[in-house]
């Protein structure tokens, strides 16, 4: 077999990594990774788009409260319930009702294969009351979420700031899909605390 010249290699190559950087993309994810929010899982539910809500070029001072917004995704075949949320960087994390109304504990139910909509401030959202610590955009709060069946996760949840669009931050400091990075810590319940 004769000698191929160099020229010809390099150019095969070049084709190849351009052939390959150019197809669009064919994730199977049901919407795009964005740099304002985050996905998690624990078990078989999957918190989708979650996102602490800040308005256009404002922060969070500490001592205020910030609506927590994402959807709940529940992939198993057995009802589940959100029945804690908690962050070190607030005093409480309540539920608030579509008509505003507080409420202190959080249990909210996800039917098997159905989902949670969590992503309207005029509608039922998660809220981060009394901030312990002053947040802008492109920073983020821990946030542990507990279901009774699948059990805890820790995820550090970025703030989005409503009325930019997204990817308007640098790339330094997007988040990719899958977002494992941000996941801090997944603990099951013990057979005990699970019924």
């Amino acid at each position: 077999m004769a000698p191929r010249p160099p020229a010809l290699l390099g150019i095969a190559l070049v084709l190849v990594v351009t052939g390959c950087g150019s197809s669009p993309s064919t994730s199977s994810s049901p919407r795009p990774q964005r740099w304002d929010s985050i996905d998690a899982r624990v078990g078989d539910v999957h918190l989708l788009h979650v996102h602490v809500d800040a308005p256009s070029g404002q922060a969070h001072g500490a001592g205020t409260d910030a609506p927590v917004l994402m959807t709940i995704s529940n992939k198993g075949t057995e009802d589940d319930t959100l029945i804690q949320v908690a962050s070190a960087y607030a005093d409480r994390v309540v539920y608030r009702d579509a008509d505003g109304t507080v409420r202190s504990t959080v249990s909210i139910s996800v039917t098997a294969g159905e989902v949670a909509s969590l992503q309207d401030l005029d509608g039922p959202h998660l809220e981060l009351q009394n901030l312990q610590v002053a947040k802008v955009r492109a920073s983020s709060y821990p946030v542990t979420f507990r279901f009774r069946r699948a059990g805890s996760v820790t995820v550090l949840v970025p703030v989005a700031t409503r009325g930019e669009p997204a990817g308007s931050s640098s790339p330094s400091s997007q988040l990719t899909a899958g977002a494992s990075a941000s996941v801090l810590g997944v603990r099951r319940p013990s057979r005990d605390t699970a019924a």
